[in-house]
């Protein structure tokens, strides 16, 4: 009897040319040992759980933070609620761009998180000086300005921890963010190809158009009129 195919591959069509290799290390993750379309499911239910944790934080936060922690919250949670939500559809629907805005915001994610890791390690090895101030203020004390220092000197050994557990965020989002972004690339490239494979014909067809488009330029520039 014939091997049933995979259910995870559901897409993966019987083709009358060369089949599509669905399994090809390309298109994996982990070290080759998770197909990109498994990996994706698993950021989904993952960035589900960040939702749901920071929202529990947000409320934390809207009651003993400030506005400013507040809105910076927010927006994040927003963020990361339109990834999963792109990601989500993505998966449904079978179109490839809408996994690229989710790429997009992983690199900028990336982004954020190394810039949030050098001010940390700035405020680390300087407490007292302008970074410190900010989360001295912001922070710890909850004044929310930066014109006055609110203890600066005295809470020195508090602003460094906050930075130091600050740093371990950062690495940790960082790491996230390139993984994200290095998967839905993958199952980007793995429904591209696919659809590819499933419509040879139109791609020739496709190829053709643009090549004759290109002939008819070229001819128009070299006998003008």
């Amino acid at each position: 009897m014939r091997d049933r195919p995979e259910p995870d591959m559901d897409i993966a069509a019987t083709f009358d040319h060369e089949p599509f290799r669905h399994t090809d290390e390309k298109y994996k993750c982990l070290c080759n040992r998770m197909h990109c379309k498994q990996g994706c499911r698993y950021i989904f239910i993952f960035l589900i759980v960040v939702i749901v944790v920071g929202l529990i934080l947000l409320a934390v936060n809207y009651n003993h933070g400030t506005w400013a922690t507040f809105i910076l919250h927010s927006v994040i949670l927003v963020g990361i609620g339109l990834c999963a939500a792109t990601l989500f559809l993505a998966m449904k629907t079978e179109k490839e761009k809408m996994l690229l805005p989710v790429v997009g915001l992983a690199v900028l994610g990336a982004v954020v998180a190394l810039i949030f890791f050098f001010f940390c390690i700035w405020t680390l090895f300087d407490p007292v000086g302008e970074s410190g101030k900010i989360v001295n203020n912001f922070v710890m004390t909850h004044n929310n300005t930066l014109q006055k220092d609110y203890g600066l000197e005295e809470n020195r050994d508090d602003i460094q921890t906050v930075s130091a557990f600050g740093v371990v965020l950062s690495l940790l989002g960082l790491a996230a963010s390139i993984w994200v972004a290095f998967v839905v690339y993958k199952y980007y490239m793995y429904l591209r190809d696919m659809k590819r494979a499933r419509n040879p014909k139109t791609q020739v067809v496709q190829v053709n158009r643009e090549v004759t488009a290109l002939k008819k330029r070229l001819h128009a520039i070299m006998i003008p009129h």
